[in-house]
């Protein structure tokens, strides 16, 4: 017995169901091969319309910032409008109606305009009917994908589950594409901080072994300076060695910056009055042609950071604000608090949830491309001419920021200015008022009996000269097991123990316990070119420990050392701060 065969619709039906599961795996082929987006999403356009037999497809992206869908590809419209055109999110179009309905959406009558009266490219191409479904994403849909008609087009339920198939395919190429781009994004950055600790690790060594040299350098001809008579050609000569350590200095100061392991003395601040305080100087730098404009947020939170480190990461910006402006423009400060949330920080952001205040520093100079953009923060990097810069100014920032807890961030297009953020973790506890510094006076002297520990001997010969002339008895050792041996030898009184932080076979901080308890009146000042994790935490001075910074000058020991003896001992200067 002969089979009959099925009836014409139903073979039209088969057939056109073969055509569409062809096509959809036609595109999946395709979205696995095609790396570039834009092409893909042209390829499914061409291959939706060419299916369905109609004149005009479209591949819609939306924009939930802007509340509007982008024409991101299509076949049949005018010249121009593909890449260009946008189309509301709102229920006023037929892609905005489908954004918020989940779609699929069929249309009938859009000729006459009052069903969708926001679809007005539609309208303007005599389109009758159509068809649209959501191409869906993570988080919200990636757009809308359509096809259209001048004439009247029925489309069935196989159509709809076509087109709904393609749109599956492409989310899912979509997603596969911006997780890659998320993957490289951040194997990028990894390599990056990768190659910026390292740069990081060696500039610190080297400047901390530099900063033992200037400090002999500086303390010698600031001691010689004292000693020549000023119209002796050799005083003029001795200071322009001492100005030349003094530069040499800025620069390994900057290197310790960014290599993070400097001395950072924080206190709980408010930025906006550091910055009210900071502007005339500010309007000084920049100059009479840029326009200085400060924009202070409200009820602004309070962050813990040392105030001159701060101070010195806003003047190097406006600085190069300043250079990026050689014609004049406008530069912008603005303070204001923001919120990290736990989402946010996983899908878009590489910080810590929570609460911090945002200083954003931008101008209208000659902006940067991409590629300046990539090397910003490394040190020695510099778009200056030979001569007019060091290269370390914004590694310095940076090294500022990241020590402090906080991040910084730049964005720039060419010929349209540059941003600068720098976002700092909150703290709960008031602000500490601002004070201009005190005028220096004659150094000060003193007699009493001062234990010098340092391994580096030029500096222990130095800081010992420096003492000696200022009128105090310095004993001296070589290293932390050598001063307990000093300290034990001598019979008499140790008012204060001057140490080197970081020295071989015991730390300066372990020094200094051990000598507690025979010497319990004893006070102690460490001395460090930066600091190390044994004395602080991520470069953050222990709470009642006294340090002086290397290289330091005959009026820097001077004074620290008079201030340390004079003052309470740390302990107690501790537990009368809780």
């Amino acid at each position: 017995m002969t089979q009959a065969p099925p009836p014409r619709d139903e073979t039209k039906k088969l057939a056109a169901r073969a055509r569409q599961q062809a096509a959809v795996a036609d595109i999946g082929r395709r979205a696995l091969e095609e790396e570039d987006l834009e092409a893909l999403l042209r390829e499914a356009a061409e291959s939706v319309a060419r299916t369905l037999g109609v004149e005009f497809s479209q591949a819609l992206e939306l924009l939930p910032g802007e509340g509007a869908l982008l024409l991101k590809a299509g076949v049949g419209w005018s010249d121009g409008l593909v890449g260009a055109a946008r189309v509301p999110a709102g229920r006023e179009s037929q892609a905005g109606f489908t954004i918020e309905t989940a779609g699929p959406v069929i249309v009938e009558d859009l000729k006459s305009g009052s069903r969708f009266p926001g679809s007005s490219i539609l309208h303007a191409h005599g389109v009758e009917s159509g068809m649209s479904v959501c191409i869906p994403g993570r988080g919200h849909p990636f757009g809308v994908l359509a096809v259209h008609s001048r004439r009247r087009h029925e489309f069935s339920e196989d159509d709809a589950h076509f087109l709904q198939g393609v749109a599956h395919v492409l989310a899912a190429a979509i997603q596969r594409k911006r997780g890659d781009e998320s993957l490289r994004q951040s194997q990028d950055a990894l390599r990056q901080a990768q190659k910026l600790e390292a740069i990081g690790r060696l500039a610190g060594g080297v400047a901390h072994d530099f900063n033992n040299l200037l400090t002999t350098i500086m303390g010698y001809s600031e001691l010689l300076i004292g000693q020549t008579d000023p119209r002796d050609p050799a005083h003029a000569d001795l200071k322009e060695i001492y100005r030349a350590g003094e530069r040499a200095a800025t620069l390994t100061r900057q290197l310790l910056a960014f290599s993070r392991r400097q001395i950072l003395q924080p206190a709980v601040l408010d930025l906006n009055e550091l910055i009210s305080n900071l502007e005339k100087m500010l309007r000084r730098v920049i100059g009479e042609d840029i326009e200085l404009r400060t924009v202070l947020g409200p009820d602004l939170g309070r962050v813990l950071v040392d105030p001159g480190q701060i101070e010195q990461v806003l003047m190097n910006l406006a600085v190069n604000a300043r250079d990026a402006m050689p014609n004049g423009g406008k530069l912008t400060v603005e303070t204001s608090n923001v919120v990290y949330a736990e989402p946010q920080v996983r899908e878009k952001y590489s910080v810590a949830p929570g609460a911090y205040t945002m200083a954003a520093v931008s101008d209208t100079g000659i902006g940067m491309d991409p590629e300046t953009l990539s090397h910003l923060f490394e040190p020695f990097f510099t778009t200056k001419e030979r001569g007019k810069g060091t290269g370390l100014g914004l590694s310095t920032c940076y090294g500022i920021v990241k020590q402090s807890g906080g991040y910084i961030w730049a964005a720039s297009v060419r010929g349209r200015g540059s941003v600068f953020l720098i976002i700092l973790p909150q703290v709960e506890a008031p602000a500490v008022p601002l004070r201009p510094a005190e005028p220096r006076s004659e150094l000060p002297r003193g007699t009493e009996t001062i234990l010098l520990v340092e391994d580096e001997e030029s500096v222990r010969t130095v800081g010992r000269t420096i003492l000696k002339k200022l009128g105090y008895a310095v004993l001296e050792a070589t290293n932390g097991l050598h001063g307990l041996q000093v300290s034990e030898a001598h019979g008499g009184v140790i008012d204060l123990l001057l140490t080197d932080v970081v020295m071989p076979t015991m730390t300066g901080d372990v020094l200094a316990e051990r000598l507690s308890t025979p010497r319990p009146k004893m006070k102690v000042l460490f001395l460090s070119g930066y600091t190390d994790r044994n004395l602080a935490d991520q470069g953050t001075l222990l709470q009642g420990r006294d340090l002086l910074v290397k290289p330091f000058t005959a009026g820097t020991l001077a004074r620290r050392v008079r201030e340390v003896l004079d003052g309470p001992r740390g302990r107690e200067r501790t537990e009368a701060s809780t």
